[in-house]
Order: C-alpha cells, then sequence, then structure tokens
C-alpha cells in the first residue's frame, strides 16, 4: 500500500491501536471498503499483512517504540481538492480537528477565517459573527 492509500485509509482510523486491532482481527473490508481510493486490491494487501504473524509483531514492536503524530500535508485529488473550508462552532458529529482532517485528506485547505476565496462555511453550535460575514462574502453555509 502506498502513501497516498496509506494516508486515505488512516482518516477512517482513530488512531494506531484501530490500526493494531484491524490487524490482529480483521474487519478491513468494513472498515475501509467504501472509501474513494480504495479497492479490493487494497483491502487484499492489508488482509494478507494481517495474515503474516512475523508482520503483526513487527507492528507491535514499532507502535510501542515511535509516537504517532498527526500529519499537515494535503493529498491531491480528493473530493474537496482545492476547497477552501472554515468551520465555526462547536461541531455536533466529530470535533473539529477530525473534521480539519478530514478535509485536508481529501485536499481541501482549512484556514481559519473567511475571505472572499473561502467556498464553505461549515456551522456548529453558537457559530457566531461568521454566519454573517459568509453572506456578506457569497460563501455557502452548510
Amino acid at each position: 500500500v502506498g502513501s497516498v492509500v496509506s494516508k486515505i485509509v488512516s482518516t477512517r482510523l482513530s488512531g494506531p491501536e484501530e490500526l493494531l486491532s484491524l490487524a490482529e482481527g480483521g474487519g478491513w473490508e468494513a472498515k475501509i471498503g467504501d472509501v474513494d481510493g480504495v479497492g479490493p486490491k487494497v483491502v487484499q494487501a492489508l488482509e494478507g499483512f494481517a495474515a503474516d504473524p512475523k508482520a503483526v509483531d513487527d507492528l507491535k514492536r514499532l507502535l510501542k517504540r515511535v509516537a504517532v503524530v498527526e500529519e499537515e500535508e494535503q493529498l491531491t485529488g480528493g473530493k474537496l481538492q482545492g476547497l477552501k473550508v472554515v468551520f465555526t462552532g462547536k461541531l455536533e458529529s466529530r470535533g473539529r480537528d477530525e473534521a480539519k482532517r478530514h478535509v485536508k485528506a481529501q485536499g481541501g485547505e482549512t484556514p481559519s477565517s473567511l475571505s472572499k476565496s473561502t467556498d464553505l462555511l461549515v456551522v456548529g453550535e453558537k457559530a457566531g459573527k461568521k454566519i454573517d460575514k459568509a453572506k456578506e462574502l457569497g460563501v455557502r453555509v452548510v
């Protein structure tokens, strides 16, 4: 599995613990089978990795020795490629950081403030003044 597909897959996993859980117990198809850019060959490759006890042991040892950090790099060619998405208010279904990671993983940008070049304002609870500014700028609000 290459770096681009790895980044796409990582957006579906909550962290290294879930990666290890899938490696030990399976469930790759259910977890990532419907992700854009992930086909049957990717699922088979991950299942093949999980079927190799040495590979799973290597993963366990690796996860004990390294710190996993979030990557800020954006992918190219995702569904949100080139879009600028701003978040405001408390998001109901996921944390703001997770939502931003998802947008970036799909090729979008997540500036903190609105401008004429903003494509989308995602509004949560207690959104504040950004809604008014978005309307003034003609930014789509969801």
